[in-house]
């Protein structure tokens, strides 16, 4: 238990689904059934590094369906840690997300995850045969939104840094 400086974030998910159905006659596509479901979590966030500390989720009866919470506040050390180590570039991103590392530093990442602000993972790929100061990350696929950009060496993280997909 502790005290979080934290900012709220209120999330709605809407969807529809339509089962349509083709009469013999006259063969023409109609809609048979639509159900629409809601579902809303609620995040909180530390305010210094956008890491989550709690999260509530609702099913469309309004149910709380699943409670995750930090046992410890999530470190900013990392993030500070790395802007001596890094720079990324551009903010915000569209397609290609630049790491620029610091020529002082021997230390090459061999792979990165990428996550949503909630914490759900989007995507982790390994960086082969790394010596390059500039790593280019491809983030076409990924929706616009904020992220957090973990690098690692050998399975443990060397820095997280927050980045926003334009």
């Amino acid at each position: 238990m502790g005290l979080y400086d934290a900012i709220r974030v209120k999330t709605v998910e809407f969807s529809a689904d339509t089962v349509m159905i083709l009469p013999v006659f006259p063969p023409t596509w109609s809609t048979f059934e639509t159900s629409l479901d809601t579902s809303v979590s609620y995040t909180w966030l530390t305010k210094e590094s956008g890491l989550p500390i709690a999260e509530f989720r609702y099913d469309t009866t309004s149910n709380r369906d699943v409670f995750t919470w930090s046992s410890e506040p999530p470190s900013t050390n990392l993030q500070e840690n790395f802007n001596s180590f890094a720079k990324i570039h551009p903010i915000p991103a569209s397609s290609i997300l630049n790491v620029s590392i610091s020529e002082s530093h021997a230390i090459f990442p061999n792979s990165y995850t990428i996550t949503d602000i909630s914490g759900k993972r989007i995507c982790s790929k390994k960086i082969a045969n790394n010596q390059s100061n500039l790593i280019e990350i491809n983030i076409d696929s990924i929706n616009k939104g904020v992220y957090i950009l973990d690098l690692y060496k050998d399975e443990k993280i060397l820095y997280k840094k927050r980045f926003i997909k334009n």
